[in-house]
């Protein structure tokens, strides 16, 4: 969806909120509540991706501030 190479790559997972650092980029790792780890395709051989609306959707719940303060 986006043509630009991004400085690193956002993951959503179920484990703790850390950031990883390879030889091929660096990786935001985010906690998700395991109810919306969903809206994903792929295989275990081709690994998996979020769907356009998935990654659209992590995007806002990861940024949107906690607590219930805007």
């Amino acid at each position: 969806m986006i043509e630009q190479i991004p400085r690193s790559t956002f993951v959503a997972s179920l484990d703790r909120t850390k950031r990883v650092d390879t030889p091929i980029g660096a990786f935001s790792m985010h906690h998700i509540a395991p109810e919306l780890f969903t809206g994903f395709e792929g295989t275990p051989d081709t690994g998996y991706l979020a769907t356009p609306e998935k990654a659209l959707f992590d995007t806002v719940y990861i940024r949107a501030p906690r607590g219930g303060h805007v």
